[in-house]
């Protein structure tokens, strides 16, 4: 359901992590979870998404 970003040029971002979001029509539609999570993970800071544990 989620899948990587795939850049067809090197970038700086290639390495951070990234989520494809699918582009949708309707409003409606991002509010899906195959785009909203994405979303808020692309937002995310690149030292939340590199930590392999989060201790409570």
């Amino acid at each position: 359901m989620l899948t990587p970003a795939r850049n067809s040029r090197q970038l700086c971002s290639i390495s951070s992590n990234r989520l494809y979001i699918p582009g949708v029509k309707t409003k409606a539609g991002t509010r899906a979870f195959s785009v909203a999570a994405p979303t808020v993970w692309n937002l995310l800071p690149g030292s939340v998404k590199s930590e392999g544990n989060i201790h409570l």
